[in-house]
């Protein structure tokens, strides 16, 4: 072999192995978007009807004036500031469908449960969001630091207002809310 062939070669090896390096520690085919933000979610669950809610979908929705928010971390230290933020209450969106076999006796026993991209997920009780201060503070950030719902990285952003860790049910690039029974 020539030194032209086996600078070719080496050349072509090495662009094999990079290529090769790309692909593995890229997303695959199939993989979830984590990371990207959410243009629209889903209410799925215990419903009679699944529904898909778009970003224009919320926009339509009634618009609370939430003014600044911080979001701390369990030592208290500020890791997330929102200023002049506005957001829609997750009790109204949840409103918009019929729930399933519902009644004043198994009121207690359903939970809703929200869902990232990235798989992290919340967790609200039936009775902590329609029976509590807590739902009275659940937002869906509909714009925040000068930027609407669709030029936000993080949107969906789900915020609970009333958790003593305003960190713990931060939920960024909401796409899914599903609504369960225990037992």
């Amino acid at each position: 072999m020539t030194r032209s062939q086996e600078s070719t070669a080496s050349r072509a090896l090495f662009l094999g192995f990079l290529l090769f390096l790309l692909m593995a520690c890229g997303p695959t085919p199939g993989s979830d978007t984590a990371g990207a933000a959410t243009q629209s979610l889903s209410i799925n669950g215990l419903v009679e009807q699944s529904r898909s809610i778009t970003a224009a979908d919320l926009q339509k929705m009634e618009q609370h004036d939430l003014g600044t928010i911080q979001l701390s971390k369990g030592n208290g230290e500020v890791y997330l500031e929102l200023e002049a933020a506005t957001g829609v209450l997750l009790t109204e969106l949840l409103q918009s469908v019929t729930i399933k076999g519902q009644t004043n006796k198994n009121y207690s026993s359903y939970y809703v449960v929200c869902t990232a991209t990235d798989g992290y997920k919340t967790l609200y009780s039936w009775n902590e969001l329609f029976n509590s201060p807590i739902g009275d503070g659940v937002y869906l950030i509909m714009q925040a630091n000068k930027q609407s719902l669709i030029e936000m990285d993080q949107s969906i952003m789900m915020i609970s207002l009333e958790d003593q860790i305003s960190g713990k049910r931060n939920l960024r690039q909401l796409d899914n809310i599903e609504i369960l029974a225990a037992g």
